[in-house]
């Protein structure tokens, strides 16, 4: 499993390199302003309506997923290659599209990848590492591209130099697909019982019929709210950090990976807390959370709090991207493992992200504590049906 883990640490090492500086970027750099960051950062994130759905179809039905992994880093290389030359407003827009259309999709295909090798050593009476065990490689992965770029920023460089750092991680990630063991050997084999039926059913459509089960169709509906805050969050903490706190920009990404640090104690004690507390109470205290940072940054918009607010990030990303993937596996069966997750993906994850991005940034023309506000309503929103409304029915395995 090494070059599985190792997939997971390139691929958000790509995301840790641009992530954190994004909105400095089109600010600075590029020059756009509030609406116009809020509007990139929607049609960019629009290619997670399409995308994460077309490219796990492909997965489970006619290509090597392995192959669709080095076809994303190898798109997302070329995308941020030419950002490099272009400026203003339309042309940063393509460029950043053209990358988001590649690489939403390379998370709910690695997740697919990952499952599926666990499903086969399980069968094969192999003891199957858990999945926040490989994660948190991606944890890792994510705070070692700002440390280089803080150093590049704190040398006299802008913050293009993300640019060279997604690059760079993106061929990595690119040289390691080469390596990773067969998915699609985890396929059970086709059998008498296998009716025609079954064969000719898309697996995209019986991935949404196991989406929208009562109590699944519950949990959707809270994470919605809460990728809704996680949209005002993500893209515009950083702007509350350089233009209302008025902190140097070569500090975002440190402050950032504070969070990202103490989430990998998180991480590796996921499998405690799952026995103890239930995916349940994971998912509306990762919501509960959210909210809490955006309304302490909302209410106290200083570096102390700023600070602070990260020491619950990695309860956040438990209940935001750990738990609900595990949960959302558990709904599929092997002929859809990968499209159950482009689908959730899409429906759960994407659209909040595209109009949470439009909302957000029309809320931050006007206030950006105000957004800090609006964001943390919809995250406790989020927490409480998850206290009240959701069955806990995941069977923990591990």
């Amino acid at each position: 499993m090494k070059h599985v883990k190792f997939q997971y640490f390139s691929a958000f090492a790509v995301i840790g390199s641009l992530m954190p500086f994004l909105a400095v970027y089109l600010e600075r750099v590029q020059g756009l302003n509030e609406s116009q960051i809020g509007y990139t950062l929607s049609v960019t994130s629009a290619a997670i309506l399409v995308t994460p759905v077309f490219m796990t179809l492909l997965a489970d039905t006619r290509l090597d997923p392995r192959r669709l992994v080095a076809g994303i880093f190898i798109t997302s290389t070329c995308s941020l290659f030419l950002l490099q030359f272009t400026e203003g407003f339309w042309p940063t827009l393509v460029l950043l599209a053209l990358h988001s259309l590649a690489y939403t999709a390379i998370i709910p295909l690695q997740d697919g990848i990952n499952f599926s090798i666990q499903k086969r050593q399980t069968a094969s009476g192999e003891p199957a590492t858990p999945y926040h065990r490989i994660r948190v490689f991606g944890t890792l992965g994510f705070i070692v591209p700002s440390l280089i770029v803080f150093g590049f920023i704190r040398a006299g460089h802008t913050t293009a130099v993300i640019l060279i750092a997604g690059i760079g991680f993106a061929l990595i990630g690119l040289f390691n697909s080469f390596f990773l063991p067969d998915p699609r050997l985890s396929q059970e084999p086709t059998n008498e019982a296998s009716t025609e039926t079954e064969k000719r059913r898309l697996p995209t459509i019986e991935a949404a019929r196991a989406l929208l089960s009562s109590n699944t169709l519950i949990f959707c509906g809270a994470m919605v709210l809460n990728h809704l805050a996680g949209a005002a969050y993500i893209g515009f903490y950083p702007l509350l950090l350089t233009n209302t706190i008025n902190i140097g920009e070569e500090w975002i990404g440190l402050i950032f990976n504070l969070g990202v640090a103490i989430e990998i104690f998180f991480m590796l004690g996921f499998g405690h807390l799952l026995r103890h507390l239930g995916l349940k109470y994971i998912l509306a205290l990762g919501a509960a959370s959210m909210s809490l940072r955006m309304f302490l940054l909302a209410l106290f918009p200083n570096v102390g709090i700023a600070i602070l607010v990260q020491a619950v990030h990695g309860l956040a990303i438990l209940g935001m991207q750990v738990a609900p993937v595990m949960y959302v596996n558990q709904q599929a069966e092997d002929r859809y493992r990968n499209s159950i997750q482009g689908l959730y993906t899409m429906a759960v994850v994407g659209i909040p992200r595209v109009s949470g991005s439009i909302i957000a940034g029309q809320i931050a023309e006007v206030s950006l504590r105000g957004l800090f506000w609006y964001g943390g309503a919809l995250s406790l929103l989020s927490s409480l049906i998850f206290f009240f409304l959701f069955r806990d029915d995941y069977v923990h395995r591990h």
